[in-house]
């Protein structure tokens, strides 16, 4: 009987002592899995070769007719197409209207970046648009902020305000008393700084 009490002590040990280098390389074994996640794909049909060959011949309105107003998700991503590639055909015209050109070039940069799946065959027509849209529309949100600030500009030269001190030489410009009538720059050895005339002897320091 106390042989059997040993034997069955000595056989816990040696189970406790293997336990944790078990559990250790179960773990261990645990954290190198990695899942990759899939991409999406799809059997282009015969239908929807028809629909690529419209976009590869710039045949916008027919395939916006064949697509508009349906559900089917493949055929919603091809009349975004279609529209988008239409609509960014007729901002390159001279005669186009600048009104919210920026709103415009954002919307088509959106739209085809938004496309769940894109054929080989027009990927890198769909790629140069989207590119090209979306730079342009950086280009026309920074005009516009510029004509902002410079009509804010304006308007405090000709209404001046009074100028607060810890204002930036922004908001002198913009909120105090707008653009000054000369500038006079002194270099030493702390930096450059600048003077500000205003019309009524006024002026005020920027460092």
């Amino acid at each position: 009987m106390f042989y059997k009490i040993l034997l069955f002590l000595g056989c816990g040990f040696l189970l406790s002592a293997c336990s944790p280098q078990e559990k250790q390389t179960h773990k261990e074994v645990n954290t190198e899995v990695k899942v990759k996640p899939k991409s999406y794909t799809r059997e282009i049909t015969e239908e929807e070769q028809k629909y690529i060959q419209l976009v590869i011949n710039k045949d916008y309105d027919t395939l916006m007719k064949l697509t508009i107003g349906q559900s089917n998700e493949v055929l919603k991503d091809y009349y975004n197409i279609a529209f988008s590639l239409k609509e960014y055909q007729e901002l390159q015209r001279s005669d186009t209207e600048t009104n919210n050109l920026g709103a415009k070039y954002q919307y088509i940069a959106l739209t085809l970046k938004a496309l769940k799946y894109v054929p080989d065959e027009i990927k890198n027509q769909i790629d140069e648009v989207k590119t090209s849209a979306n730079d342009k529309y950086q280009y026309y949100f920074q005009l516009a902020n510029q004509e902002t600030q410079n009509k804010k500009v304006y308007e405090r030269t000709v209404d001046p305000q009074p100028v607060i001190i810890g204002m930036t030489s922004e908001e002198v410009l913009t909120e105090g008393w707008g653009r000054p009538s000369d500038i006079n720059r002194t270099t030493s050895a702390s930096g450059v700084s600048e003077q500000w005339v205003y019309p009524g002897y006024k002026y005020i320091y920027i460092f």
